[in-house]
């Protein structure tokens, strides 16, 4: 079965933004991917000339959508694509190998996202963590408390130090890294149960709440139930708040892992004003392919 990467990009009249754009997404991806599907769902309103294009050339599946009628699950764009997903994967035949649900607009790849081997799901940590700590980025982390509690775990970040967690959910949340909800990869099986869990649970609508949910759920599994590689030896790196000359190079420029490895996913392209360097990556290879 062909793996599918699944994605909104809606309400921009550009393939490049200052975060990036659709259109480093879908070249780097199919640079080392030509056969798997790519599902973007976009409003035909929203469709402009070359949106159509890119989908043309490198057979990107562009699904409209009703919006009204998502909103009144969500209003929250970011967090309603979860009900578009969940609704075209159950009217659509066939069992996918492997699903990728990812943002576009900041978003490159450095390889093929589906070479990642799990079992379950290969979740993005990012390098914060549910800590009251001076070494955190506590802006970071108070957004990401801000979501838990959006979505009915109340934690507060003050209470996220050793010996004052004071309810089950500050327990089970404290030290523990933040899992990036913009590229969410696993089976067709695990990735499914997670979007018919969520899709049938209203929450209060709040920019970024997807993020809420999927840290939700992936710490009410049971420990081991998912693959949660650190970031520096990850195969997705997540660059919320890393310093961008600690993490090693090749001579191309390409990010690697402490192993040696390149990050097949980058994701916020744009922290650290490193929007540029990547751009010349994917044009240097782009001009080579």
């Amino acid at each position: 079965m062909r793996n599918v990467v699944m994605g909104l990009y809606d309400g921009y009249d550009s393939l490049e933004t200052p975060k990036g754009g659709l259109r480093i997404f879908v070249e780097s991806f199919r640079h080392y991917n030509p056969t798997d599907r790519v599902v973007v769902f976009v409003q035909k309103r929203h469709t402009f000339p070359a949106l159509a294009e890119l989908a043309r050339r490198h057979r990107v599946e562009l699904c409209d959508y009703n919006e009204a009628s998502v909103r009144k699950w969500n209003q929250d764009r970011q967090t309603y694509r979860l009900l578009l997903y969940h609704e075209w994967l159950k009217t659509h035949d066939g069992e996918p190998g492997k699903i990728l649900l990812s943002d576009t607009n900041d978003v490159v790849f450095f390889g093929d996202p589906f070479a990642i081997e799990t079992a379950s799901v290969y979740c993005a940590l990012e390098k914060s963590t549910y800590t009251d700590s001076p070494s955190e980025n506590m802006s970071s982390v108070t957004c990401n408390v801000g979501w838990l509690n959006v979505v009915g775990w109340p934690v507060r970040t003050a209470r996220l130090r050793a010996g004052t967690a004071q309810n089950k959910y500050e327990q089970l949340m404290f030290g523990k890294n933040v899992v990036c909800s913009g590229t969410v990869l696993g089976t067709a099986v695990e990735i499914k149960r997670y979007l018919a869990h969520t899709v049938a649970n209203p929450f209060r609508t709040y920019t970024g709440a997807d993020q809420g949910c999927w840290n939700k759920y992936v710490y009410s599994r049971p420990p081991g139930a998912f693959d949660m590689v650190p970031y520096a030896r990850s195969r997705i790196l997540t660059l919320d708040s890393i310093d961008h000359a600690t993490i090693p190079k090749d001579s191309d420029g390409f990010y690697l892992n402490e192993h040696g490895e390149r990050y097949l996913i980058v994701h916020q392209i744009d922290r650290g004003c490193q929007i540029e360097h990547f751009r010349g990556l994917h044009s240097r290879w782009h001009r080579a392919a």
